[in-house]
């Protein structure tokens, strides 16, 4: 090895060792504190080109002399201690690319297999520098021979070199100073180049970013302002809605339908029957009549005389009626149920609106209709027996299923500040009623039950005319049910209808059974074949009209709960009244026994009932229980006379209870209980 190759190698090694002494500076800095230090990975390109002149040196023959030898040593220790340094650093980069540096940092300063790893590679370079010093870097660099080295020398690096030693520098850094400084140079230079560049860069993305942001919150501004308006619109349009609703809505609206009692279980199943109207036009068979004729004399003994045969054998005469299934799925406009009072007509349109079947069957004539209802009801307030109620209830239940109806309403009558019922006029009604179903996007089909209730103010004949004009709608069928009277018979007969006292008598016989209960066990002799005649008397006697069966059966259980005999019991049916009214007034006799007391406490209740139609604002929905016991007995004289005297709840439900249980026996039927609900 000549004596400028080794001065060359020797600067090469105190370069790296003062290069990677900077370095391993910086490394420590970065574990201690986490401030990472942009330039590393320049530090790190420059540190690997350093050691790559250590490699390129050829290890001399067997003639080398031992300095050679010692200097090729610490150039290897040199080129371990940059490799192992280079690796410390790629893994600071590494850390630092995956976006988890302090964490990473963390748990590798507190690892002391990494601290251990830092501090031997410097003890690692201060050992090669001290050997440097030993006398290796003496004989290389003598002062006879540093001259013609330093004129051999075509590397300015190296010149600097052997001029710095030859004044006297020993220590790394200062032998290798311009090498160094112009690699901070470089570094810094590029340091600043990639500053400058992500400065850049990140002025560019902030003004993006900017840019992006100011263009979405314009937007998004502009979205919520629209929102916003369109809330404050929907709103707005929400309340006019529910005002429109409440314009049209009445108290006591549903209460008809609401007071109705649910029929009897498999009662009037023959409605929807698909046989033939001879097959469900009556169930007494002959052979019940047969048993009826075979036992008249045994009831003729028993004083019934006033039997109407006739009337029981009319029963076998098949009555002629027009199938409501054929009804409901076909084109035919309007249906007319007719009966006699009490027969059930009421709940028999209550039945149908509930029957999953009318709208499989409405199906088949258009689908997907929508069923519309109102019940007449005289003994009720104004609109309950009305025209103009009729149509507010048409109106409201049209309306509340579809919104673009309401829409369509309000663009009609927004300027007619429309608050309550009082605000609508019948012809406003009828007009606005007839524009929805123009526009109504489902098939209407109506129930209008008792006709007859109507009020005498609009009469039959205007209610009728209101009815045709509405039945002149293609979209629109009407079931109606009322008594057969004149007026209403002779208009209505010749559409499809049924009379149902003509078709209920195995109805009749189901309740009957069901609800009258004869404990045999009481009576000796007394055996099912002859509860089966009593049964089937009455069922005839009824001629179709359950209230008479339900006041007959309630007279009857009275007996047997007052213990009557056999013979009494048969009496008592034989001498029931076939005419509704002479059959509440032998009831009404009877519940009162012609005691003065017991008819003064009834009429009173009656008289009660009959004055709360002058104050339909406060009784919308009837008089309470407490109501009518504050008002036809002396305790709420007797509490107003003594401001200290108080009712314990205990005693208010037990006086309760005693003035339900008078309204049922005094008013023989005539009055009903209902839940407040």
């Amino acid at each position: 090895m000549s004596g400028l190759e080794a001065l060359g190698l020797a600067c090469s090694i105190f370069q790296v060792i003062s290069f990677s002494r900077e370095v391993l500076g910086i490394a420590k800095r970065v574990y201690q504190d986490g401030s990472f230090d942009e330039s590393l990975a320049d530090y790190s390109d420059c540190l690997s080109n350093i050691s790559t002149h250590i490699q390129t040196v050829e290890i001399p023959g067997t003639k080398a002399k031992k300095h050679e030898l010692d200097l090729i040593k610490i150039a290897e220790r040199c080129q371990i201690a940059s490799r192992d340094l280079r690796e410390e650093i790629a893994f600071i980069l590494g850390a630092s690319a995956k976006g988890n540096l302090m964490s990473t940092l963390k748990v590798a300063a507190k690892t002391t297999w990494r601290k251990r790893r830092l501090d031997r590679l410097e003890k690692d370079l201060s050992n090669a520098e001290r050997l440097m010093h030993s006398g290796i870097l003496a004989r290389i660099c003598d002062k006879n021979g540093s001259i013609e080295l330093q004129q051999k020398a075509n590397n300015e690096e190296l010149r600097y070199f052997i001029q710095q030693y030859r004044a006297g520098y020993r220590a790394a850094n200062d032998l290798v100073t311009r090498e160094s400084q112009s690699i901070r140079d470089h570094t810094s230079n590029e340091a600043e180049k990639i500053k400058s560049l992500i400065t850049n860069e990140s002025e560019r993305s902030d003004a993006a970013m900017r840019e992006h942001l100011d263009a979405a919150f314009t937007t998004s501004a502009t979205h919520l302002s629209t929102q916003l308006a369109g809330l404050e619109l929907d709103k707005d349009q929400q309340a006019k809605r529910e005002r429109l609703l409440r314009s049209l809505k009445f108290p006591g609206m549903n209460q008809r339908r609401n007071d109705v009692k649910d029929a009897h279980p498999t009662t009037f199943q023959w409605l929807f029957s698909e046989e033939t109207d001879a097959e469900t036009a009556s169930d007494l068979s002959g052979s019940d009549f047969l048993s009826l004729t075979k036992n008249y004399n045994s009831f003729n003994s028993l004083s019934i005389s006033d039997i109407r045969w006739d009337s029981i054998s009319s029963n076998q005469i098949e009555a002629q009626w027009d199938r409501f299934p054929d009804w409901l799925r076909s084109n035919a406009k309007v249906y007319w149920i007719s009966g006699k009072p009490g027969s059930g007509k009421t709940t028999l349109a209550n039945f149908i609106l509930s029957e999953p079947r009318t709208a499989k069957l409405l199906d088949l004539w258009q689908p997907n209709s929508v069923l519309v209802s109102h019940f007449f009801w005289r003994p009720g307030s104004q609109m309950q027996q009305s025209i103009k109620g009729m149509l507010c209830t048409i109106l409201y239940q049209l309306l509340c299923s579809n919104l673009s109806s309401q829409e369509l309403v309000i663009s009609r009558v927004s300027s007619m500040m429309k608050d309550s019922d009082t605000d609508w006029s019948t012809t406003q009604l009828q007009a606005m009623i007839d524009l929805v179903i123009s526009q109504y996007d489902r098939p209407i089909c109506m129930f209008l039950d008792g006709l007859d209730e109507v009020s005498p103010n609009d009469g039959v004949v205007q209610l009728l005319s209101v009815i045709q004009q509405l039945s002149q709608h293609d979209s629109v069928k009407i079931c109606l049910s009322s008594r057969p009277e004149p007026l209403l018979s002779k208009r209505l007969q010749s559409h499809p209808h049924l009379r149902i006292q003509d078709l209920t008598h195995s109805d009749l016989r189901v309740y009957a059974q069901d609800n009258l209960r004869i404990p045999l066990q009481n009576y000796t002799g007394f055996q099912d074949e002859r509860v089966k005649e009593l049964l089937s008397f009455l069922v005839s006697k009824a001629e179709g009209v359950f209230l008479w069966l339900c006041l007959a059966i309630k007279s009857v259980s009275r007996g047997i709960d007052y213990g009557d005999s056999i013979e009494e019991i048969e009496l008592r049916i034989g001498s029931l009244s076939g005419d509704l009214e002479a059959l509440y007034e032998d009831m009404w006799d009877r519940a009162n026994e012609d005691l003065r007391i017991y008819r003064q406490e009834s009429a009173t209740i009656f008289r009660l009932i009959m004055e709360m139609e002058n104050f339909q604002g406060c009784y919308s929905t009837g008089l309470t229980i407490m109501e009518l016991l504050l008002a036809s007995t002396p305790m709420a004289t007797e509490v107003l006379k003594h401001d200290k005297l108080t009712i314990s709840p205990e005693e208010m439900l037990r006086r309760c209870q005693k003035m339900e249980k008078s309204v049922l026996i005094r008013c023989a039927g005539l009055l009903d209980i209902g839940s407040s609900s």
